[in-house]
């Protein structure tokens, strides 16, 4: 029961790495 939450989890941390390693300007929280 909890694997379903932690892929979701995941999947934020993917998206919130993938914004910050890119940089995209559509979601730029810290500017590096």
């Amino acid at each position: 029961m909890y694997e379903a939450p932690k892929v979701e989890v995941i999947e934020v941390e993917v998206e919130k790495g993938f914004a910050v390693s890119g940089g995209t300007e559509d979601y730029n929280p810290q500017p590096w």
